[in-house]
């Protein structure tokens, strides 16, 4: 059987009149010579008709060879995002490549896929869709047992497979995005009726993330090295690339650098960890797919940038602070399972002197182990949905200056 023809957008319009001018009169006259008055288009009833391939085979010998036509089903498939109100929506691809419609989807979002096979007479098809994650797009550096897509808290099975589906028929299948972000080759393979295979790319991001650059590379300070850019081991050999934002949030947070560095020039600047990665989502520090207790649960967005604390001199961390709220962005002291502490360590913490015994026989990787660390929180400024809800400010004023772009 030949592979069917697919086309996305658009009905098939050649085969009402091949049907009415052609098809109709030459199925009347093949019918004299068949054993009942069966045509056998999907080849399940063998011995009974004329299956597809001779029908095929009949039509085009009596059309000229520009006009010759395969007669099998037409596969056609949609995606659907489904919203927080249940409300379905057709998501139509952005682009293609290669052949490949291109779609995009946000971690923890609820979809489905629609494929149809479309056949003006009787049969029957099977279709098998397949899923395969590639985390590293989403800036993953590590492998493990990677989560697949899940319904209603189970895996979807992959693949997923429907067989003996009359023509005509939608097949659905429903999807929760992981909590990763990930780039998904999707693939749709039918038999029968409709045989071929459709590919598609589906990416499953946070968008509107952009790179902090190095400060050097900041042309309006002129080259001044205002901020460090650090990645602690051994994690940053799963996420080497972990300084990402929106650009609301990389604007105040270089404003905030660029005005401590002005009134501390002599201390050293501040040292910016984990931001983001590339596509957002589940920032898994441990690399194991799962939030846990170092999970970074609230570095998905682009909204959320850690500042050592320990190398910020003791006398210069409330007035850190305060510049952040004056901007609008909270500066938090987590522990190192990334809990918020109580006001009394805060405290405690905020007045520790690293330059002191015992503190000052540590190197920086040891007291990147054992000290706390500044949890910058930035405003909200789109009207997205986010799930699960982004932690946002509290107890600081919104910005009442201008941002620097």
């Amino acid at each position: 059987m030949a592979k069917a023809k697919f086309d996305r957008t658009k009905p098939h319009v050649n085969v009402g009149t091949l049907v009415g001018i052609v098809i109709l009169p030459l199925m009347l006259c093949l019918s004299l010579f068949a054993n009942d008055k069966i045509f056998d288009f999907d080849g399940t009833h063998h011995g009974r008709g004329l299956s597809l391939e001779k029908f095929n085979e009949a039509v085009n010998s009596h059309l000229p060879a520009p006009h010759k036509v395969a007669l099998d089903g037409i596969l056609k498939t949609k995606f659907f995002r489904i919203t927080e109100s249940g409300q379905e929506i057709e998501v139509l691809p952005g682009e293609f490549f290669g052949g490949k419609g291109y779609y995009k989807f946000k971690p923890n979002e609820e979809f489905f896929s629609e494929t149809t096979c479309s056949y003006p007479y009787a049969g029957y098809w099977d279709i098998c869709e397949y899923y395969k994650f590639n985390p590293g797009y989403g800036g993953h550096n590590h492998n493990g047992s990677v989560p697949p897509y899940t319904w209603n808290n189970q895996p979807v099975p992959n693949p997923k497979c429907r067989y003996n589906v009359p023509v005509n028929q939608p097949v659905r299948t429903y999807f929760k995005t992981p909590e990763f972000a990930t780039r998904d080759d999707h693939k749709r393979q039918a038999w029968g009726t409709c045989t071929g295979a459709i590919y598609d790319i589906v990416d499953i991001k946070i968008d509107g993330l952009t790179l902090l650059p190095p400060a050097w590379a900041d042309s309006l300070h002129g080259g001044v090295t205002y901020y460090n850019l650090i990645n602690n081991p051994p994690y940053s050999a799963y996420h080497p690339i972990n300084h990402f934002g929106k650009s609301q949030t990389i604007a105040l947070l270089k404003q905030i650098a660029w005005q401590y560095h002005g009134e501390f020039p002599r201390s050293e600047v501040l040292n910016i960890n984990d931001m983001s990665l590339k596509w957002g989502g589940l920032f898994d520090i441990d690399a194991n797919w799962q939030s846990g207790p170092n999970g970074h649960n609230r570095h998905r967005y682009g909204r959320q940038a850690d500042v050592r604390l320990w190398s910020i001199p003791v006398g210069n961390r409330k007035r850190f602070e305060e510049i952040s709220c004056n901007l609008g962005v909270r500066a938090e002291t987590h522990g190192k399972n990334c809990e918020l502490l109580s006001a009394l360590e805060q405290d405690v913490w905020r007045n520790t002197d690293f330059k002191l015994a015992p503190w000052s026989e540590l190197s920086s990787d040891e007291l990147d182990a054992k000290t706390p660390h500044y949890h910058l929180v930035f405003p909200k400024f789109d009207t997205e949905v986010d799930d699960p809800p982004d932690q946002l400010p509290q107890n600081c004023p919104p910005p009442n200056r201008g941002i620097l772009k």
